[in-house]
């Protein structure tokens, strides 16, 4: 997995420091034939299973409350159960406190929501396609930081997916919180985890 603003990231890429995030299990690949070689994976339960990279620099925020800044991200999955499935998400709890969130929908839709601080001014961003439970997928993102819904773009194993883009309520820029970015897990809501790898 990898985030295009991220220059490090001790806590994801040694598998030390992975095992120690929250009950994270780091197993070995399977035998499965993929388009890269799985040497580790994360296995989420679904339950509570997630990995938290700091953020008090505000090095996975991107707006200033008055314009963002472009930036992507993209990773591996291979999602078990589909619904609630938190790939990327920068929130720190609360309706005045978000940030970003990249996930996918029930129906195995991709998601991509920046907030302007609250759940009730956002753009985002959902993918026609949908992805399947048991297959690895290599998932991405963009915004080219335009404060737009056109500017959100969502790839799937390389190629550009289809989207339908929406601006609810009203949205100027994202609000720098220095919400912590999860693998995983939406602070927003307690009870959402990602099940699968």
């Amino acid at each position: 997995m990898g985030l295009s603003a991220v220059q490090t990231c001790n806590a994801i890429q040694a598998c030390s420091a992975i095992q120690a995030c929250n009950g994270i299990t780091v197993i070995a690949g399977g035998e499965e034939v993929v388009p890269f070689t799985n040497t580790y994976s994360v296995d989420f339960d679904g339950t509570d299973d997630y990995a938290v990279v700091d953020n008090t620099g505000g090095e996975f925020t991107f707006g200033d409350s008055s314009s963002d800044s472009a930036f992507s991200g993209s990773a591996w999955i291979k999602p078990d159960v589909l619904f609630d499935f938190q790939i990327l998400t920068c929130a720190d709890g609360g309706s005045s406190d978000l940030e970003w969130q990249f996930t996918l929908l029930s129906g195995g839709q991709l998601f991509l929501t920046l907030f302007d601080g609250n759940v009730s001014n956002n753009i985002r961003c959902t993918s026609t396609a949908t992805l399947s439970t048991g297959t690895w997928y290599h998932v991405g993102f963009s915004y080219d930081g335009s404060g737009s819904e056109t500017g959100l773009k969502l790839y799937i194993d390389g190629s550009p997916a289809a989207v339908t883009q929406a601006e609810v309520g009203t949205y100027v820029a994202m609000h720098n919180l220095s919400d912590e970015l999860r693998i995983g897990s939406f602070n927003y809501h307690t009870d959402r985890f990602a099940n699968g790898k």
